[in-house]
């Protein structure tokens, strides 16, 4: 039962299985019409959504507001040391480079 679902699942044709295995279509749609309409892959075809795609574009906006937040973080980071670099250049005090 479980590979007449997969291959529903992956489009093949019904008549071909119901060949395959010695059962008739009726039979086959009557235990899997049910898993076909619960299936979201199957919604998503006949409503045209792209869940995948929804979900990659989602990811790649995460990525990109992380590297906001980074990138925002680390300029404040640099405004902070040049600050104190200042103060300490104007009151005496000089920086000794790493190298």
């Amino acid at each position: 039962m479980k590979n007449q679902a997969s291959s529903l699942i992956t489009g093949i044709d019904i008549y071909l299985i119901s060949k395959y295995i010695g059962n008739s279509v009726e039979m086959i749609q009557l235990f899997y019409d049910a898993y076909k309409l619960e299936n979201p892959h199957h919604m998503d075809q006949l409503t045209g959504r792209d869940r995948l795609k929804e979900a990659e574009e989602e990811y790649q906006r995460m990525i990109e507001e992380d590297k906001t937040d980074f990138q925002r973080e680390e300029e404040a980071q640099q405004a902070k040391n040049m600050e104190k670099q200042l103060f300490d250049e104007a009151n005496g005090y000089h920086w000794i480079e790493d190298e």
